[in-house]
């Protein structure tokens, strides 16, 4: 913070400040999209790895089983969202639903 001046906060500083020097190209495109802001907040958080998967709470001391409830691998923003098991019957689900021809 600079000497002499006060900072107010506002969206607007929030939004610059996340913005800013980001070192992910897609910052910028998640934040500029058109889309609703509960899903930017989420694509943001989950390109700084912050969503409170079992590998990020165990990081922060937490002491439960690692383990996916849906597969037998470790709970990752990567596992939840794209490889368990689960995770792809969704997106299969969802490639269906839009027409997509080659459904993984």
């Amino acid at each position: 913070m600079e000497s002499g001046k006060e900072r107010k906060f506002t969206v607007k500083s929030v939004y610059k400040a996340l913005t800013k020097n980001d070192a992910s190209p897609y910052f910028w495109k998640i934040w500029k999209g058109k889309i609703p802001a509960k899903i930017k907040i989420f694509l943001w958080l989950v390109a700084i790895n912050a969503i409170l998967t079992r590998d990020n709470m165990i990081r922060r001391k937490w002491t439960g089983d690692p383990s996916c409830l849906f597969c037998d691998q470790n709970e990752s923003i990567s596992d939840l969202l794209f490889q368990c098991s689960m995770a792809k019957v969704v997106w299969g689900i969802v490639a269906f639903s839009l027409g997509a021809k080659n459904v993984p």
